[in-house]
């Protein structure tokens, strides 16, 4: 991976091929980011329609589905700033 980085660091030499490096790692981390994600709400989704009936009633009015997407949410944010802070200094 970091010869990867390397090789379109050597590329990056004009503006042009600097935006278009930008943009295939960026594409690049954001599809890893997205099956990330991906695979964990299809575990929760597995794991929520497994509980029973009253459980489920009283999680539901507590608006846990809301907080998880909230968490969630946050936690994609904070992986995509993270990816992108280094990768800047991967490439810089």
């Amino acid at each position: 991976m970091t010869k990867l980085f390397a090789f379109f660091g050597s590329l990056a030499t004009t503006l042009p091929s600097r935006i278009l490096a930008a943009l295939g790692i960026g594409f690049i981390s954001s599809a890893g980011l997205g099956v990330a994600v991906n695979s964990l709400v299809s575990q929760a989704t597995s794991s929520w329609s497994g509980l029973s009936g009253v459980s489920l009633q009283m999680l539901s009015l507590a608006g846990f589905t809301t907080g998880f997407g909230m968490i969630l949410g946050a936690m994609t944010a904070r992986a995509a700033l993270t990816a992108l802070t280094k990768l800047g200094k991967l490439a810089a």
